[in-house]
């Protein structure tokens, strides 16, 4: 997995100087390349989606991946709440419906 994570690496990078991301370029060759090989594994090819959204919520907020494949309702829940939170934090309002 390591040529993987380089190649995302070098992916980043070219995609940041593209678009002249300053503060990505300064720091991509700091960044911690780490294998986690007890992530958890969606069982479906349905789910990449929100796998993928709880992934970089756990890792962002430093939080254990401690949800599974049955937990995939639960999560699509977590991540409307945290879209609509922030939403309305920014000043959008929520009109409810029925």
């Amino acid at each position: 997995y390591t040529n993987q994570l380089e190649a995302l690496r070098e992916f980043l990078r070219l995609k940041a100087e593209r678009e002249e991301n300053v503060e990505i370029l300064e720091s991509i060759d700091s960044w911690r390349l780490e294998i986690c090989t007890d992530a958890p594994r969606q069982k479906n090819s349905v789910d990449c989606g929100v796998f993928v959204c709880m992934y970089a919520d756990c890792i962002s907020a430093q939080e254990p991946l401690d949800f599974e494949a049955a937990d995939m309702n639960a999560c699509r829940d977590r991540i409307a709440y945290n879209i609509l939170r922030e939403f309305v934090n920014q000043g959008g309002h929520v009109i409810a419906s029925k």
